[in-house]
């Protein structure tokens, strides 16, 4: 689906007030429990939500002035390690996730579609993505956008029980 900016920014907004309403109902047993050192709490996967938002924030920004869509990655563990979500309080963790992705919104209400469909064979999607494109195919922010979405839900889906997917990922 070709979405345009506005249209993104309502799906990013449906999500949050959505997610926002479910993690208030969430116990701070649950939200702590950590099932092994390896695996990350649901307060760490939702950390790792704020660092995400941080990073492809940049990204859909840096994107607008460049041709190609090749961005550096980064250390998701040591993001959350080094961001000590575990021993931070949860509402502080979900108003700061719900904050950084109203940054995105803003942003999202302002791309014109020629930004956001512009094309480019020029990426790393087929490394880097939830839902890889194949290496040089054509691809554009706004997949790149769409796969954000579906990335944030996909976790929330590990956070919350019975969480139902808001958008529609082709």
């Amino acid at each position: 689906m070709r979405r345009t900016g506005i249209q993104f920014a309502e799906l990013l907004d449906e999500i949050i007030l959505y997610a926002t309403e479910r993690l208030d109902d969430i116990g701070d047993q649950d939200f702590n429990l950590k099932v092994s050192e390896e695996k990350w709490s649901k307060k760490e996967v939702l950390g790792h939500l704020i660092d995400s938002a941080i990073n492809n924030h940049r990204r859909f920004i840096v994107a607008t002035t460049k041709n190609d869509l090749i961005f550096d990655g980064y250390d998701q563990d040591l993001w959350v390690r080094m961001n000590n979500y575990q021993s931070r309080d949860v509402e502080d963790i979900i108003e700061t996730w719900s904050s950084m992705n109203f940054n995105i919104f803003v942003l999202l209400e302002g791309l014109t579609d020629e930004q956001l469909h512009r094309t480019t064979t020029e990426h790393r999607f087929h490394k880097m993505a939830m839902r890889p494109v194949a290496y040089e195919a054509s691809s554009s922010l706004g997949f790149l956008i769409e796969d954000y979405l579906y990335h944030m839900e996909y976790h929330l889906s590990a956070i919350i029980d019975d969480y139902e997917f808001v958008g529609d990922y082709d």
